[in-house]
């Protein structure tokens, strides 16, 4: 192999590679900061695992979500998600005033997007 050669195997490799270890990182970064803000403003509603059980859920009508049934997320893109979460209907508080007084952004939504999605249950 030539320097040429090398110079753009090197050039094309090394991009790809970087893909495959940082992005699972940056991913499991994002994970982690939605459980911290699930916890915090959703698990009291849809339970520590997701599955529409927290300790309130027994007072609301109609129930939260189960992010655990199977399928759940196989007809939801995170764009429907995303505007379930900010244009949410009772008895589900609207997160959009917490995004308008900048109090969470736009990616802290996503990143509880990719949190609720690890519990999901694989269809059948």
């Amino acid at each position: 192999m030539n320097n040429h050669t090398k110079t753009i195997f090197t050039a094309l490799l090394l991009p790809s590679l970087m893909i495959f270890f940082f992005v699972p990182v940056a991913a499991a970064a994002n994970v982690e900061r939605g459980q911290k803000i699930y916890r915090f403003k959703c698990a009291k509603c849809h339970g520590s695992a997701g599955k529409g059980d927290g300790p309130m859920a027994k007072l609301l009508k109609p129930p939260p979500a189960n992010f655990s049934a199977a399928g759940f997320f196989d007809s939801r893109p995170d764009a429907a998600l995303k505007k379930s979460i900010l244009k949410a209907k009772a008895p589900m508080p609207s997160f959009q005033a917490e995004l308008d007084s900048g109090r969470l952004k736009e990616s802290d939504i996503d990143a509880i997007i990719d949190y609720i999605k690890t519990f999901a249950e694989p269809s059948k």
